[in-house]
């Protein structure tokens, strides 16, 4: 038999040992149980909040995406450029073929959806459109050479792009843009693009990488780079800053002492390795803490490290709508003012026939819809009809007589009522025809009739005595009413009714 053993304080905490069934001790009191907690709910998903110093609206969003026929060509480009946008952008974006870009604008508000980055290519070259959703300008800017981010990593000895990098937006540098018009809304777009810096309260933790934006004169073309940011203390040992600066430990096997990896030739030096005469300039004093090596309140140096993409940009057209509108810009074709003022009343005619013809067509869609509902309201209400016709039909078909006696007498589903509106219906009818065409001719006419039909139905011999031998009323003497025959009864009423 199964045992289970207790804990008697009685007997010092000895165990002993009852049988399941065994009846308890009353005066034992289990000990108390640990009142229930409620659980405390902890958020996995934050929702990201603006940095500080900027407002949630103040941050602009963007979607990079590839358009066109040939938009394989710069799928790897459209990747290194969504890099460049985080994270402030849709890195997962699914698009394909079959979506428009009226599809994108309508997502783009319910989103806060700001720029819209569409590269597209074609047989001669590459193209990237900078939009401002949702109602632009647009500005669209040929591709005349690039380079991708592994490529630029491959041609380094040491690439850096830490994926802590990318949790902050870069910072935009903007340099030697000029005065014309087309120019400083190239300024005002390019600097749009990222959120904007507070100087007074931004985290110097959270500026990791930089975007670098050199117009050229001499050829009219934009140099983009992007680059990382790092910091490392200067005045200090080379080897000590290297050991400082990474994660692995140093080779000291060929060393007697640790005196000598801190003292070896070259290491000396204060400047660095790959800024050489420029590393003083470099140097900068720090007011806040930047990483794990570069503290508050000491000098450090700033590094720049290319990730890229790297692209090579001329601006080819400016337009004032969302990638459509009134041409602004045109670097290869100027128009005199009345070509653009015939093209401006070329658009409004346009956009006026474009609207009648919708106004036109919704018209007759409607029309259209309407007579489908009244011929499918027609068509229900037939079959309906044939239906009522048909059970009728059966139901007739099946019922005994005692059933249509029994519905004549009791007036079941108003067939007697039915019966009157047809008795009454051609009543008024022969009424009119006697109006009409004479009454007293006709009346006279059906009076006699009534009576010599009454007389052939009477069945008298030519002595007046019923045929069959028996009398015509009830008392045999000939006073009682001859039966009215079937063939003049009234409608709805039976021959039986007739004679009480």
């Amino acid at each position: 038999a199964s045992h289970r053993v207790r804990v008697d304080a009685a007997d010092g905490g000895a165990p002993s040992h009852t049988p399941r069934f065994a009846k308890r001790d009353p005066t034992h009191t289990p000990p108390l149980a640990m009142a229930k907690t409620r659980r405390t709910k902890h958020r996995t998903h934050v929702e990201a909040t603006a940095k500080p110093g900027e407002t949630k609206n103040d941050v602009p969003k963007s979607f990079v995406m590839k358009r066109g026929k040939l938009c394989d060509l710069v799928s790897d480009l459209t990747e290194d450029v969504r890099k460049v946008m985080e994270p402030h952008t849709a890195v997962n974006l699914k698009e394909s073929k079959t979506n428009k870009l009226k599809d994108f604008v309508q997502v783009a508000g319910p989103l806060g959806i700001s720029h819209f980055l569409i590269l597209s290519a074609t047989d001669r070259s590459k193209y990237v459109k900078i939009c401002r959703a949702p109602r632009g300008p647009t500005l669209s800017f040929r591709v005349h050479k690039y380079t991708l981010a592994r490529e630029v990593q491959s041609s380094q000895k040491n690439p850096r792009s830490p994926p802590s990098a990318f949790r902050s937006p870069p910072l935009v540098v903007l340099n030697n843009f000029g005065d014309a018009p087309h120019q400083k809304l190239a300024t005002i777009t390019f600097q749009n693009l990222f959120p904007p810096i507070n100087v007074k309260k931004v985290k110097l933790s959270t500026c990791q990488r930089a975007v670098l934006i050199d117009y050229d004169k001499t050829t009219n073309r934009f140099q983009f780079r992007h680059y990382s940011i790092s910091a490392a203390p200067t005045g200090a040992n080379r080897s000590l800053r290297k050991l400082l600066t990474t994660r692995q430990a140093p080779d000291l096997g060929a060393l007697t002492d640790v005196s000598e990896f801190f003292e070896r030739a070259g290491d000396a030096s204060d400047a660095s390795d790959s800024e050489g005469e420029d590393a003083v300039a470099a140097r900068v004093d720090l007011t806040q803490d930047y990483n794990r090596v570069a503290k508050a309140e000491s000098r450090s140096r700033v590094i720049l490290q290319e990730i890229g993409p790297r692209m090579e940009l001329e601006l080819t057209k400016v337009e004032e709508g969302m990638c459509e509108g009134r041409v602004l810009y045109h670097a290869y074709v100027q128009k005199t003012e009345d070509e653009v003022v015939a093209l401006e009343q070329k658009k409004v005619d346009s956009d006026a026939l474009r609207k009648s013809r919708k106004e036109e067509q919704e018209q007759n869609v409607r029309r259209k819809e309407k007579e489908k509902t009244e011929k499918l309201a027609l068509a229900e209400e037939l079959a309906g009809r044939k239906k009522r016709k048909r059970d009728k039909s059966k139901a007739d078909e099946t019922k005994s007589t005692f059933d249509k006696h029994f519905d004549k007498k009791y007036n079941v589903g108003g067939i007697n009522d039915i019966a009157k509106e047809k008795r009454d219906k051609r009543r008024k009818a022969e009424q009119k025809e006697k109006r009409e065409g004479g009454g007293d001719e006709t009346g006279g006419g059906h009076s006699v009739g009534r009576a010599s039909a009454g007389k052939s139905a009477g069945g008298k011999d030519g002595k007046g005595k019923p045929k069959g031998g028996k009398p015509a009323g009830k008392d045999g003497k000939g006073k009682g009413k001859a039966p009215i025959p079937k063939s003049n009864a009234r409608p709805g009423k039976s021959v039986r009714a007739k004679k009480r």
